[in-house]
C-alpha cells in the first residue's frame, strides 16, 4: 500500500513500513529516532563510566547483545531510560551475556 502527500511517501508491505520525503530521503520513525537517541547516551556513559575513547566506545555497544536487542523494536529496549539500558550493558560486560530475564 501506497500513501502519498504533498510532502511525502509512506510505503506499507506486511509489518513493514518506510516513509520517504518528495526528494527521496528515508524518513526514521519514531522507534528508530529513540533507538539513535538511547544509542548516543550509551556511547556517552561508556566513554565516562569506563574511560575509553569514543571509538571504542561505539566498537564495545554495537558489538553487544545488548544493542541487538536495544535495536529490536520488538523488544520495546529503546523505550527504556538510557541508564537502565546501560546497567543492562554493565551486567552482559560483566557476565558475558545479558542477565535480565525478560529480554
Amino acid at each position: 500500500e501506497i500513501s502519498r502527500n504533498h510532502k511525502s511517501v509512506f510505503i506499507s508491505y506486511g509489518k513493514s513500513h518506510c516513509a520517504f520525503t518528495k526528494d527521496g530521503d528515508r524518513i526514521m520513525t519514531k522507534q528508530e529516532q529513540l533507538i539513535e537517541y538511547v544509542t548516543q547516551d550509551l556511547i556517552e556513559l561508556i566513554v565516562m563510566n569506563q574511560k575509553v575513547e569514543y571509538d571504542e566506545a561505539m566498537n564495545l555497544l554495537y558489538n553487544s547483545e545488548t544493542f541487538d536487542k536495544l535495536s529490536d523494536v520488538e523488544t520495546g529496549l529503546y523505550s527504556e531510560s538510557p541508564a537502565y539500558v546501560y546497567g543492562i550493558f554493565q551486567g552482559e560486560q560483566n557476565f558475558g551475556k545479558i542477565v535480565q530475564a525478560e529480554l
